[in-house]
């Protein structure tokens, strides 16, 4: 049982692309990217979205501030290549072959609407075998919980949870397998 998020890599094939979606300055794509994997897409939107809250909100200079300093944690890791995907996260899976990741990774838009999509769209894109994972699932004040559960129990998978050291923290895997 993993007890963390950087813990990912004892579950996942080492071999195979990463999407993260939801990047902000980069800190947990630098941890990916130190976990040796060959390609890391990614995806945010990196911009201000009207009638959003949470980051989404901020303004363009705090958006572009964190795109700069995860491209910058990024490069520090030359084994990998390593593609942005700028845009709204679910249109943004349009340029990614299903089947092809070993873990997905979502910490984007936290409401219910938004992380549904994410799945819908995103999860098609893991190879039979590989990992959906995520963040934030434990905190009742976002919809990640209900979004989550209802996509699994619809398709069959069983969600874990990854406790994280504060419980509104603390995450989610599956595995997909089938």
């Amino acid at each position: 049982m993993i007890k963390h998020r950087i813990e990912l890599n004892q579950l996942i094939d080492l071999k195979a692309p990463v999407a993260e979606i939801g990047c902000a300055e980069g800190l947990f794509s630098a941890e990916i990217l130190r976990w040796g994997v060959p390609y890391l897409y990614m995806v945010d939107n990196y911009a201000t979205i009207s009638g959003a809250f949470g980051d989404g909100a901020n303004g363009q200079e705090w958006h572009d501030k964190n795109m700069n300093q995860a491209l910058a944690r990024a490069a520090q890791y030359s084994t990998a290549t390593v593609e942005l995907l700028r845009g709204i996260s679910w249109d943004m899976a349009g340029k990614v072959r299903n089947g092809h990741l070993g873990l997905l990774y979502l910490d984007a838009c936290h409401t219910y609407d938004c992380v549904s999509k994410d799945l819908e769209a995103w999860v098609p894109k893991v190879k039979i075998g590989g990992y959906v994972a995520g963040h934030d699932y434990l905190n009742r004040a976002y919809g990640v919980f209900d979004a989550v559960n209802d996509f699994c129990r619809k398709n069959g998978y069983t969600v874990n949870t990854i406790p994280e050291n504060k419980d509104e923290d603390a995450g989610f895997w599956f595995l997909k397998d089938k």
